[in-house]
């Protein structure tokens, strides 16, 4: 990449703020011919955070597609969480499943108890080297 290409990006930017113009208004007025300094102002953009991050809504297509289907009907009881508007929830799970037992003939089968904790699902978070 040029450096003069870098350098009128960055000066489209600056003055398309002041001036009240998009970027791309002011580098085609100025410099028409310059595709590199077109590609570097194409390619900034800012970065996503948890607030202008797109929302989604589920859909029923599987539903539309195959209604007596086997997975829509594991689907159906699986866990289903709303998000809208909530950054972080906490998920129940088993930490560690129980061990099994022997249980004799026509004895009765002891009674276990599940060890749970809750995972917390929350905003992606970006992890450095």
């Amino acid at each position: 990449m040029e450096r003069r290409a870098l350098n009128r990006a960055l000066a489209a930017l600056a003055l398309g703020a002041s001036r009240r113009r998009t970027p791309a208004d002011i580098l085609k007025g100025a410099w028409p011919n310059d595709r590199t300094a077109e590609a570097v102002l194409k390619a900034a953009t800012s970065p996503l955070t948890t607030g202008n991050f797109p929302g989604t809504t589920r859909t029923p297509s599987l539903q539309n597609i195959a209604p007596q289907s086997a997975a829509l009907k594991l689907f159906e009881l699986g866990l289903a969480l709303d998000l809208t508007g909530v950054a972080t929830v906490k998920v129940p799970r088993v930490d560690a499943p129980p061990v099994g037992v022997f249980v004799g003939e026509g004895k009765p089968a002891p009674a276990l108890q599940l060890l749970t904790g809750a995972s917390s699902i929350g905003p992606p978070r970006k992890f450095c080297c």
